[in-house]
């Protein structure tokens, strides 16, 4: 159970660096592949990422803004 939640946090690391390297088109690939249940997921981590200010309201409009 827990090496299979290490490798969905893994992946959403995956999409997050997509973002913020710049690989757009991969982003949005990437996303249009997720459940709603987990593209809130990944949003708690991209908001985490965001110059680690947590701004979940920018993480949302992020991946609003690809879908």
């Amino acid at each position: 159970m827990e090496e299979m939640i290490m490798k969905t946090l893994e992946r959403y690391e995956e999409i997050c660096m997509n973002y913020f390297n710049g690989n757009i088109s991969d982003f949005k690939r990437d996303l249009k592949g997720l459940t709603k249940k987990e593209i809130l997921t990944l949003s708690f981590q991209l908001a985490y990422r965001l110059e680690g200010t947590g701004d979940q309201s920018e993480a949302n409009n992020i991946i609003h803004k690809y879908l």
